[in-house]
């Protein structure tokens, strides 16, 4: 059975269906093409903008790998965002982030300020990731930061490997008794998350990110 990722609901790595995610595209790519034919009665093309903040390459290795999945698809740009990174014009934007402290960087929180009357796709990365709980609350978090005039579609999140300085501190953690127990948890949940992203996460991230589109084209040919 296909499996869908799910918009509007934060969705972990599953394996994707490539029959149906095949498909899918070349139903947008046939859209896309009679928009661009003048041949639906609708010749608006839907523009996206992929921004992103990464750490360590792991959301911008997601990045990269929705904005190569969406270039047949739209007028298309990417671009790594600081703290005086302008939104732009996009109708589409997909913001992707490494989770720091359960929020998005400050960075990302100041772009997030700015937007306006657009439909925004989430996508992310972050070290720790043994709950759907906790995915949630992070999406939450970040979802303060835009302005209630802006739809949002939905978030991706999927595990990151973190800097090995980590595993340092938490070999540190280790040696005192009364953290041992805690710091092996953490030391074992940083060496699951040196194998992501993986290629699933990334079929996951791509999907969301069709789905996404899919979605905002929707509402621009109504």
């Amino acid at each position: 059975m296909p499996i869908l990722v799910i918009l509007r609901k934060v969705v972990y790595s599953k394996p994707v269906d490539k029959t149906t995610s095949e498909t899918k595209m070349t139903k947008y790519r046939k859209n896309y093409k009679k928009r661009a034919d003048g041949k639906a009665g609708n010749n608006i093309m839907l523009d996206y903008k992929i921004m992103y903040v990464s750490r360590t390459g792991n959301t911008q290795r997601l990045a990269v790998c929705i904005y190569q999945s969406l270039q047949q698809l739209g007028n298309g740009d990417i671009e790594e965002i600081n703290c005086n990174t302008e939104p732009g014009k996009s109708h589409l934007l997909y913001v992707g982030f490494c989770v720091e402290k359960g929020d998005c960087p400050i960075e990302v929180q100041e772009l997030l300020k700015k937007v306006h009357n657009r439909q925004i796709a989430l996508f992310g990365t972050c070290g720790f990731g043994q709950s759907q709980e906790y995915y949630d609350r992070i999406v939450e978090n970040v979802k303060q930061w835009i302005p209630k005039d802006n739809s949002c579609l939905g978030a991706f999140l999927c595990m990151g490997k973190m800097p090995m300085q980590v595993r340092k501190r938490y070999e540190v953690m280790e040696e005192n008794p009364e953290q041992r127990e805690k710091a092996q948890m953490l030391i074992r949940n940083f060496d699951k998350a040196l194998l992501h992203p993986d290629d699933a996460d990334i079929q996951n991230a791509v999907a969301f990110a069709r789905e996404a589109w899919e979605k905002a084209e929707s509402c621009t040919d109504m």
